[in-house]
């Protein structure tokens, strides 16, 4: 699934200032695991995977722009994120003729690169550890002590 898929091109302008999740579906995926019983059918890889539920919500970031972020709902928790920087650059622009991801004509390219280059990996990072605190599972200060959480 791809950011474009969360619809960011609604047509109506109630949406142009709206940011936050505006979809959420689930799905059963095949991810890692950590179980503390022993499975029913043991192997000597130390790498588990089972099927569980992956949750997908499709956000709309005042800086980023449209993100599908995926959490899975098993220890360990894990998390992905696609984002559709052209969006962003394009709002920030005046780009007079786009096809999907790609800029056709720009009416001042020097603005569209500084756009590109706004979000810099600092800024993106501080977004996406906010989506994925919010979205994530949520965990005691005791057992943020014990455990080093972090996205990565």
């Amino acid at each position: 699934m791809s950011c474009a898929d969360c619809g960011e091109q609604s047509g109506g302008t109630e949406w142009r200032n709206a940011y936050g999740v505006y979809f959420i579906f689930k799905s059963m995926e095949v991810g890692p695991t950590f179980r503390i019983i022993v499975p029913k059918y043991p192997t000597n890889d130390p790498n588990q995977r089972s099927r569980f539920t992956h949750y997908y919500f499709c956000i709309r970031d005042e800086l980023l722009g449209p993100i599908v972020m995926s959490v899975g709902s098993f220890f360990p928790f894990k998390t992905s994120t696609a984002t559709a920087s052209s969006s962003a650059s394009t709002r920030q622009t005046s780009a007079s003729a786009k096809n999907d991801n790609a800029f056709l004509v720009v009416d001042d390219v020097a603005a569209l690169q500084a756009a590109a280059n706004m979000p810099s990996p600092e800024i993106i990072r501080k977004r996406l550890d906010y989506w994925t605190f919010i979205l994530g599972p949520k965990f005691s200060a005791k057992e943020r002590r014990q455990v080093k959480l972090s996205r990565t």
